[in-house]
């Protein structure tokens, strides 16, 4: 789709947007950590009313338990990604919009930590699951992800399913492997370099939003690739739809982040 728009462009509204169909004054969740209702109809419920089984890995975002904060970030100082402490509640499964069966989502980390290279999921049943040290946090959801691909290929071979990956990069703190990060700013240094006005956190974090975008192309492409070797798709092509839930001004129009109705961060890949 050339010219598909998130119509509320921020985390948690957008997201309820997705798993309804609604926009955010058919759904009501107008902020960032408010819970999705219920008992509103979302894509989960009206597929397991089709027997399809689900599974849902990564950010959620939408069940009303945000991770606790503490601005300014000694940090990150350009954002608000430092927590107080460390939390990992699952959300529960009332607000899990229909994807009760299998449940991995994102932790909250304790301050001091970079939030992607700290990897972390908890899952439905308070498990806390931890990658390797330093590994980034997108490379540890998907390999976790590709075993959800196995099972859902094999134990529940009979029947349909849906299984939603959800990776929390790129936005800020604007970190990547050190590998793409090279990568970006040696072409931006064969460019001759590029303005950094309006960004906060200048070269790097420019160098280091493009270098994440760059890394979780990989990511998306291990799934892709997963999901159309055999045997998954001995049952015919998998239908595979890539979205984001909002854009990154970046210095644009002199803004940072999200939450406004400018191209930048309202514009969104969509892709079947």
């Amino acid at each position: 789709f050339a010219a598909a728009y998130a119509s509320y462009p921020l985390c948690t509204p957008s997201r309820a947007t997705v798993l309804t169909g609604r926009h955010v004054d058919g759904h009501g969740v107008a902020w960032n950590g408010m819970a999705l209702p219920p008992e509103l109809p979302t894509v989960g419920r009206a597929l397991r009313l089709g027997r399809y089984a689900l599974s849902w890995v990564g950010k959620y975002h939408a069940g009303g338990e945000d991770c606790p904060r503490r601005p300014p970030c000694a940090l990150f100082p350009q954002t608000s990604w430092c927590v107080e402490e460390v939390v990992h509640r699952p959300v529960k499964p009332a607000q899990r919009a229909g994807f009760t069966q299998a449940w991995a989502e994102d932790c909250c980390e304790a301050p001091g930590h970079d939030i992607y290279f700290s990897p972390c999921m908890v899952l439905g049943n308070g498990t806390v699951l931890r990658g390797v040290r330093r590994q980034w946090e997108p490379a540890f959801f998907t390999d976790y992800a590709l075993g959800e691909l196995e099972r859902l290929r094999t134990a529940e071979a009979a029947r349909p399913w849906l299984l939603a990956v959800s990776w929390r990069p790129p936005p800020a703190p604007f970190t990547a492997p050190a590998r793409h990060v090279e990568a970006v700013g040696s072409r931006l240094r064969s460019l001759g370099g590029v303005s950094t006005a309006g960004i906060v956190g200048g070269e790097s974090a420019l160098v280091g939003y493009f270098a994440s975008v760059r890394a979780l192309d990989e990511e998306v492409g291990r799934m892709v690739a997963a999901a159309d070797a055999p045997p998954v798709a001995a049952r015919g092509a998998p239908l595979v739809v890539f979205l984001s839930d909002h854009g990154e001004m970046l210095g644009a129009r002199g803004a940072m982040g999200k939450g406004v109705y400018w191209d930048e961060a309202a514009r969104v890949p969509l892709l079947v």
